[in-house]
């Protein structure tokens, strides 16, 4: 193997040529979204978030928030998962894009069938669940659909910050890895004013050395549950092209601060403390 070979595939080279890619590389409002995209952080919700920080929450009903929600597929995922894991739940989701056509079709709740039958599809049982389905489309039970209310607005307007309010839960996942670097950090810090100080975040889809770094600096802490799993899997849909893109994603490497990189669920400090409390009471 000639000496530049050998190097080009090292991951010291790759990741200096993934930094030129994050820093020279024009970012574009692409739209990425897909029915159930990363499988393992719903089940990160159901079997960990919701039985360890918001057990006990029976006062309200539970508040998400999706930013950034697309057409629709991720918060009628989250519902669909929600009424059929826990059917009792009290919840609702508020799902915000800045994109009218793309607020227009979440609101029809109408999908053609190669929106839902993709590369990689939902499974079957999900699909029969969420779906009715006529020869032409899949269109979201009105059981599911109520749970999700759709509106436009811009991350970057304050006013609309405030309006839209803190919840329980925030998914803003695919949104800034299309933003320039110092605009993703403007994000990011509106992001942080939609948490309720017992939150958790899904933040995938950023970069993820300013993903490290600006959690942190909030202190959130990242869900320790099945983080190696998840980042593979969304490493599987996003393709292999780390390091020639800048959504391309690096591969998971055992190093000091693993939990912080390559998490892409994080809890406020109200909420990692609830999350321990219920660990300690589950292993006694």
């Amino acid at each position: 193997m000639l000496p530049f070979e050998a190097l080009s595939r090292s991951r010291w080279w790759q990741s200096m040529r993934f930094a030129m890619t994050q820093s020279y590389e024009d970012r574009a409002d692409k739209t990425f979204t897909r029915f159930m995209r990363v499988p393992t952080q719903f089940e990160a919700l159901t079997d960990s978030v919701l039985p360890g920080v918001f057990a006990h929450q029976t006062s309200e009903a539970l508040r998400i928030v999706v930013m950034g929600c697309s057409n629709g597929a991720e918060a009628f995922s989250i519902a669909s998962v929600l009424s059929r894991k826990y059917p009792s739940l009290d919840f609702a989701i508020d799902a915000y894009d800045l994109s009218d056509a793309m607020i227009a079709q979440a609101k029809s709740g109408r999908f053609p069938r190669d929106q839902v039958d993709t590369m990689h599809p939902p499974t079957n049982d999900f699909v029969a669940s969420t779906f009715d389905a006529d020869d032409e489309a899949y269109i979201v039970k009105p059981a599911i659909a109520r749970r999700v209310s759709f509106g436009v607005a811009d991350l970057f307007d304050d006013s609309v910050i405030q309006r839209i309010g803190a919840a329980d839960i925030v998914f803003a996942q695919n949104v800034l890895i299309n933003f320039p670097r110092p605009r993703a950090r403007q994000a990011f810090q509106q992001i942080l004013q939609l948490l309720k100080p017992r939150a958790a975040l899904f933040i995938d889809g950023m970069d993820i050395d300013l993903r490290e770094e600006l959690t942190r600096a909030a202190g959130l802490h990242p869900l320790d549950y099945k983080i190696r799993q998840i980042h593979d899997d969304a490493r599987v849909i996003r393709g292999d092209v780390w390091p020639w893109v800048y959504w391309g994603l690096e591969p998971f490497a055992e190093r000091r601060n693993w939990r912080e990189r390559y998490a892409t669920i994080y809890l406020t400090h109200s909420a990692h403390a609830a999350q321990q409390q219920h660990e300690r009471r589950a292993s006694a």
